[in-house]
Parts: structure tokens; sequence; C-alpha cells
């Protein structure tokens, strides 16, 4: 499923752009532990959950991406991720000309962004963290078509 994804912090970054998620305006920027291994951002117009949030994205690719812009996608995965009891899914992609990572590579890169997530969660010792499964494009493209249905 293809969608159009807003890229908060470049690849190799440590810097993550606030943004409004509506008007897609930078309201500030925060500084991670560690530097970003893809682009992340989010999908505008999935606004839901307890925070009334967009779903959150990478994009998997080496190819340099700019913050504070909109970039095609296609979804192949959805990680797992529990901050306390609450579920935020991370939505997986790749560029709709990439093709989206073998599926013998899928595991390392389960670890790799788990690696990731952890290592900036140690700024946040309050905050219980797991990182949990990465499911297949089936799962992401259902909660995809959910938020846009109740965005």
């Amino acid at each position: 499923m293809e969608c159009t994804m807003f890229i908060e912090a470049e690849a190799g970054s440590a810097v993550k752009g606030v943004y409004d998620e509506r008007s897609l305006a930078r309201t500030g920027e925060r500084r991670a532990l560690a530097p970003y291994p893809y682009a992340y951002g989010f999908i505008p117009g999935t606004q839901g959950g307890p925070e009334d949030e967009c779903l959150d994205c990478y994009l998997i690719t080496r190819r340099p991406l700019s913050a504070g812009r909109l970039y095609a996608a296609r979804v192949f995965g959805l990680l797992e991720f529990f901050e306390g009891d609450e579920l935020d899914h991370k939505l997986l992609a790749a560029p709709p000309d990439e093709p989206p990572p073998a599926a013998e590579a899928l595991a390392a890169l389960r670890d790799e962004l788990a690696g990731f997530i952890t290592a900036i969660f140690r700024a946040y010792p309050e905050v219980s963290i797991r990182v949990g499964e990465l499911r297949p494009a089936v799962d992401a493209e259902r909660v995809l078509a959910e938020r846009r249905r109740g965005a």
C-alpha cells in the first residue's frame, strides 16, 4: 500500500524536528541520544490513539532524504512498540521505486531498530518500553487503512 510520509528526522542525524502534524509547520526540535538509522516521521492524515498523533514511520532506504518534506512510500511492515501499556505502531516503508528488504534481512532490521529505540529511550529511564515483533505488510496495511478511515 502506498502512502505519503513526512520526514521529521534524517537518517544519520540525532536531530528530530518537531512539527505540527496537521499544518506540517516546524515548532521546534529534539536531540536523540543516537542518530536515526533511517529517515523517520509520520503519515499525515492518520491521527488517532490516546494522544491523537499520526502513525510513525521509518522509511528504509540509503537514499538521502530531507527533513520537513513529504515523500512517497510503500509500507512493507509494522514494528510493534510498547511505551508503558500503550501500543505505538511504527510503520516500515520503502520508496515505491525500491524493493523492500529481503525476507531474510527482516530479523536484522527489527534488531537494528530495536537497538536504536532502546538507545534513545535511555534518556527517559522512568518510561517502560518494549519492542515487539516485526509484523508483515498485511498488518501494516490494515493499521494504515483503519487510521485513514478514523482520521
